[in-house]
Order: structure tokens, then C-alpha cells, then sequence
């Protein structure tokens, strides 16, 4: 009886030791926190907002002159910051998952890791909308129905990547 305590005690502490060690230990699925992506969103998403609320009772296409800078430097550090969040790397792990479970974990033809970085599709739903946006502007002007179409769209863009950058610090 003593024989099967003790031994029964060895297996208990064995599977506690190795328990502790596993507990210590952590897979990286998703990329890397970047504060500076965090950084550079929060300052867009303050710029984008700022001009929309501008341009929320509408704009004359003759008053686009005024406003196409604006929209021109949005676009391109939206586009800046796709690039960025685009090139990180993704755990290697992580590009194998749906290999590995068998699953398909998202339909993503062109790039398997998609669904583990979903800031660039995100941000460059956002530049769509600004360039769509400037181009009404300069072709028509701008009613405020088209302004808040656009607000609509952007805000869950930049919601969606927010979101996610934010949860990337942990």
C-alpha cells in the first residue's frame, strides 16, 4: 500500500512539475504588439474624424481645393500604416493552425495570414472610403447624406483595427 502511495505521489508531483512548467510558457498565434502602430492609429483616427465633422453638412465641389490636402495626407499615412501593419511578421506557428487542425479557419485565397493580422484589410478599407469620399467631393461636392455614409464606413474600419491592435498588448 505504502509502495503504491509513493508511487502514485511521484506521478502526482511529476504532472504538477511539468503542469508549472507548461503554465510558464506561451504560443504566439498573432503578431507582435507595435506601439507605434497604436500611436499612429490613434492620431488618424483623431485627424479623419476632425475632417469629417468638417465636411459633415456637405461641401461644394468648388470648396474642394480647400480640403484636398487634407484628404491626400489621410490616404497616404492610411496607406503608410497598411504597410507597416502588412510586413509584420506572423508567428510561424500561426501560419500553420489550419494546416495543422485541418480547419478552415478563414477563406483568404491570396494570403493565409489575413485572418491572424486583420489591421491592413481594416486600414485599407478606410483609404477606399477617403479616396471615394475626395472624389465625390471633387467631382460633385458633397451632400451630408454622402458624409455620413462614409463616416459609417470608416468608423467600423477604424473600430475593427483598433480593436485589434489594442488586444495585440497583453
Amino acid at each position: 500500500m505504502t509502495y503504491m502511495l509513493n508511487q502514485w505521489s511521484a506521478r502526482l508531483c511529476a504532472f504538477l512539475l511539468c503542469f508549472v512548467m507548461l503554465a510558464g510558457c506561451t504560443v504566439q498565434l498573432v503578431p507582435a504588439y507595435d506601439s507605434v502602430v497604436v500611436e499612429k492609429l490613434d492620431t488618424l483616427n483623431e485627424d479623419t474624424f476632425v475632417l469629417l465633422s468638417a465636411l459633415e453638412n456637405g461641401s461644394s465641389a468648388e470648396e474642394f481645393e480647400d480640403y484636398e490636402p487634407r484628404y491626400n495626407e489621410l490616404i497616404g499615412r492610411f496607406d503608410a500604416l497598411r504597410v507597416r501593419t502588412e510586413t509584420r511578421h506572423v508567428p510561424t506557428l500561426a501560419n500553420r493552425l489550419p494546416v495543422i487542425s485541418g480547419l478552415e479557419l478563414c477563406r483568404t485565397d491570396d494570403n493565409p495570414t489575413a485572418c491572424l493580422n486583420t489591421s491592413p484589410a481594416a486600414l485599407r478599407d478606410v483609404a477606399s472610403q477617403l479616396r471615394t469620399l475626395r472624389d465625390r467631393h471633387r467631382a460633385n461636392g458633397l451632400e451630408s447624406g454622402n458624409v455620413a455614409l462614409a463616416r459609417g464606413a470608416i468608423e467600423i474600419g477604424l473600430e475593427q483595427a483598433t480593436t485589434v491592435e489594442n488586444a495585440l498588448e497583453r
